[in-house]
């Protein structure tokens, strides 16, 4: 569970960098549009190389965050070891963090609640027990070097924060579709 947190509060702290921090972050953005539990969210996605080491295998990552209205961040969804692929790549497993994976991960897929922007509250895993847990990559146009995909996910609450308040047992998106910028490179 330790190193589940570190994971999530490493992604806060990538998700938290803006263009003056390093010039090199939010080059490729997107957007996706899905379902969560039945109610439309469209947010601004960000891609990334998510290799540990450079001469590995090419795999990225993605996500989005949630703000409220006094800008503090509510919640963060996070994908990675997501091989650049156009197939269907299916998410059956939840990840143990305790071996490192390089080559050959499973996609791992979390969503973490925020309380005042910076303490995590709620986690949530894949449910390994949903029949269509999915990312894919449906088209590559090179001339505007954008992908396009779509996925469904039924996350499970596997830690609940310790405040009252409603904590619900799933959150499931559906329908999710995505246009992102890319390195050319990822995809050719």
């Amino acid at each position: 569970m330790i190193k589940k947190l570190i994971f999530f509060i490493l992604l806060f702290a990538l998700a938290s960098c803006n263009k003056e921090d390093d010039p090199t972050m939010n080059e490729y953005l997107g957007i996706v549009t899905v379902l969560k539990d039945g109610k439309e969210l469209v947010k601004e996605i960000d891609i990334f190389d998510n290799r540990v080491d450079e001469l590995d295998p090419l795999i990225l990552g993605w996500g989005f965050n949630t703000y409220n209205t006094a800008g503090e961040l509510t919640e963060t969804f996070s994908m990675t070891s997501i091989k650049p692929i156009l197939e269907k790549q299916f998410i059956e497993e939840q990840i143990d963090f305790s071996a490192p994976c390089r080559i050959d991960c499973p996609i791992h897929v979390g969503v973490v609640t925020w309380i005042d922007g910076d303490v995590p509250f709620d986690i949530y895993d894949v449910d390994t027990t949903a029949a269509n847990n999915f990312i894919h990559f449906t088209s590559y146009n090179s001339s505007k070097a954008e992908v396009e995909g779509i996925f469904n996910i039924t996350m499970v609450l596997t830690r609940a924060g310790n405040l009252p308040g409603h904590h619900p047992n799933s959150i499931v998106f559906s329908n999710g579709k995505f246009t992102v910028k890319v390195k050319r490179e990822w995809f050719e």
